[in-house]
């Protein structure tokens, strides 16, 4: 765990960092990064007033946030989902953590009690309509559970780096078989049935092609926009560059090449523009948003 205090002291670029501490007001943040997975605290059910306004700064400098939820935390399950859809911010369910021997009793008791609560938060999470918010580990698993549908089975819940390293490799293999199944019931359930989740699944490959393909074509009809657009340009240089022949014969060659050069520089760059678009167009890229 980090404390915000050391996290500000960080020397160096920090693109993500996860498991950070809020213990008292945040007066500065740190500006730059990309996410920041912050500790949950509880005060009278509700966010940590400190905590929360923290959450609000990091989000209103675009920065990422997940907040990080103890599974013992009584969060209203609901409450704090539709907070997360308003406020923009993720949640992601932390698993038990245990320090030296733990009798097996304590040990089955709170991997029943995670479980239980991942599947509060996965039914509160699946009934929210037009979301953008993740909920961790559970929108790994539905992204998990949409591959089997087409046959694929993939080694692990999700490749995801902060899932890899905040669920599966903390979480035992048996332990997780266990939650999977819990979550899969709740998830069959949510959809109203194992036929209707297979719709579902069906229906995201529909609109992921049908979204590439759009998206090909737009990108088309812009490719033409910028040849007709450099055409009309290369026309009226051609136009300029006789019209300043006709009235001055010692118009110099350098800056006559510079026009050009400068043109060229101009179409060089949109078509730049243009090739990024095309090239961050992916169908997995796209599945992966719907997901979402």
């Amino acid at each position: 765990m980090v404390n915000h205090e050391e996290l500000l002291g960080l020397i160096g670029n920090i693109n993500s960092i996860y498991d950070v501490d809020i213990t008292k007001e945040v007066i500065e943040i740190r500006h730059g990064m990309y996410e920041i997975g912050i500790r949950s605290k509880i005060d009278q059910g509700s966010v940590d007033l400190d905590l929360f306004d923290a959450m609000i700064s990091y989000i209103s400098s675009n920065t990422k946030v997940i907040l990080e939820v103890d599974f013992k935390h009584d969060f209203v399950a609901t409450d704090l989902v539709i907070e997360a859809q308003s406020t923009e911010y993720d949640i992601s369910i932390l698993p038990p953590e245990f320090t030296g021997e733990v009798p097996p009793e304590e040990w089955e008791e709170a991997w029943k009690l995670y479980s239980d609560k991942l599947c509060q938060y996965a039914r509160a999470w699946l009934r929210q309509t037009n979301t953008s918010q993740q909920l961790y580990p559970v929108a790994g698993y539905v992204g998990y559970m949409v591959s089997e549908v087409f046959g694929h089975k993939p080694k692990t819940i999700s490749e995801d780096p902060y899932i890899k390293s905040r669920f599966v490799d903390p979480i035992p293999l048996d332990i997780m078989d266990k939650i999977k199944d819990d979550l899969r019931i709740v998830i069959f359930e949510e959809f109203g049935g194992q036929d209707e989740f297979v719709i579902y699944a069906n229906s995201l490959a529909i609109t992921s092609a049908e979204y590439y393909a759009d998206t090909v074509k737009q990108i088309e009809q812009e490719k033409e926009l910028l040849k007709s657009k450099e055409d009309a340009e290369n026309a009226e240089n051609a136009e300029l560059k006789m019209s300043e022949a006709d009235s001055n014969l010692d118009l110099n060659a350098p800056e006559a090449e510079e026009t050009v050069h400068d043109n060229s520089s101009g179409a060089q760059q949109d078509e730049s523009i243009l090739s990024k678009k095309k090239s961050g167009f992916s169908l997995k890229k796209i599945l992966k948003m719907i997901l979402k």
